[in-house]
């Protein structure tokens, strides 16, 4: 349930391959267990609700297909990642948004929620721009 403790995974260097990025949902669950599994689904999961709510209070339609198609790409992303993880689905080498090591792929998720942030800019009423 807690794991073998933070850093002191043995897995990570004898049998998964990429664990710094491809794998590190493997290495967060034997590092903080099942309680640190649950906690970064938990997290992923507030950040693709709160794109769903700033695509509800969006002014226009393009901007609320935005912040949908951000959400989408993260759902994607965490369902592939985590089952590569737990082998039911292909090793394609997605990573684990906001956490896995990849410069791109982070670099791009915040390009996308920078663009959902200027959406929830937007849509606030005037009096409290």
């Amino acid at each position: 349930i807690f794991g073998v403790g933070l850093g002191n995974s043995h897995e990570k260097f004898q049998y998964l391959f990429a664990s710094e990025s491809d794998f590190i949902f493997a290495v967060i669950g034997e590092e903080l267990g099942m309680l640190g599994c649950l906690l970064t689904l938990v997290l992923l999961t507030a950040i693709i609700l709160r794109c769903v709510w700033v695509a509800r209070r969006a002014k226009t339609r393009m901007e609320s297909l935005v912040c949908i198609g951000v959400a989408s790409t993260v759902i994607f992303q965490v369902i592939v990642n985590v089952g590569m993880c737990l082998f039911v689905m292909p090793v394609i080498g997605l990573t684990l948004p906001f956490i896995s090591y990849g410069g791109s792929s982070l670099l791009m998720l915040f390009v996308s929620m920078g663009m959902v942030s200027g959406v929830q800019g937007r849509s606030k009423p005037e009096w409290l721009r």
